[in-house]
């Protein structure tokens, strides 16, 4: 199923990107600057018509970017950078994302790599495909599928996140670090690369029914429901208490 964006809303999406491109190229410039390439995991576009499976697309970035957390070659965005990038530009409800469009998000980002992909649901089964763009060229330099069982949204999930680490991990040119000379060891852990984040183990389990209900927790978390978050995320945790990135997100939405 295809849907394509209006001529005026296109136009106004040109628009805006170029609008606050202008105005977050300063920001950009001051920023630290890291010694790692940055990845950012954008919301994956839902090509279907069943409300609750939209929500998927933030838990699919959520879980495949704390993933990538783990592979020490890389730099992550964080999903919330995201999130406020994308209501700024209007697009948070936004079920596609055009490459074009993918790739100017992550430059935004200050990422030099973009991944972003598409998810259907078919008899029960969840099909997922991911990308991984170069933002320096709008090249695709990776691409992968996967689907599990029915019901099933953690094999999908993290079919893309193994795919996609050994990826990441193995088949990155080596960039080296301006700050050590050579022969040399670096300094302190994560200097100019912003706060670290930590890697967190996958659930042993997650259907899609909970996935949905985690990815209703990271919406309300972003419009600030806190009540909402609360509620969701314990239901999610009631069914699956080793999910560690929802009772992590639950500790911090209660002390916030």
């Amino acid at each position: 199923m295809t849907h394509r964006m209006p001529f005026w809303r296109r136009a106004r999406l040109a628009a805006l990107l170029a609008l606050l491109g202008a105005t977050l190229g300063g920001v950009a410039e001051a920023a630290p600057v890291s010694s790692k390439p940055m990845v950012a995991v954008l919301y994956f576009d839902y090509d279907g018509v069943e409300e609750e499976l939209f929500t998927l697309r933030k838990g699919f970035a959520q879980m495949i970017g704390a993933d990538l957390v783990s592979v020490e070659t890389i730099g992550v965005v964080e999903r919330g950078r995201l999130q406020e990038l994308l209501s700024e530009l209007e697009l948070q409800r936004s079920r596609h994302f055009d490459p074009g469009t993918a790739v100017k998000i992550g430059k935004l980002l200050g990422a030099q790599y973009m991944v972003f992909g598409l998810y259907f649901q078919l008899g029960g089964v969840l099909q997922a495909s991911a990308r991984v763009v170069d933002t320096s060229t709008g090249v695709n330099v990776y691409a992968l599928n996967a689907m599990g069982p029915p019901g099933d949204f953690l094999t999908v999930q993290q079919k893309l996140s193994g795919g996609m680490a050994h990826f990441f991990a193995t088949k990155l040119p080596v960039q080296p670090d301006p700050k050590v000379p050579a022969g040399g060891k670096t300094g302190a852990a994560g200097k100019g690369e912003g706060p670290k984040q930590l890697a967190r183990k996958p659930p042993k389990r997650l259907d899609t029914k909970t996935a949905v209900a985690y990815s209703k927790a990271l919406e309300a978390i972003d419009h600030k429901e806190k009540a909402t978050a609360i509620k969701h995320l314990q239901e999610v945790l009631a069914k699956e208490p080793d999910f560690a990135l929802a009772s992590d997100q639950l500790t911090q939405v209660a002390l916030n």
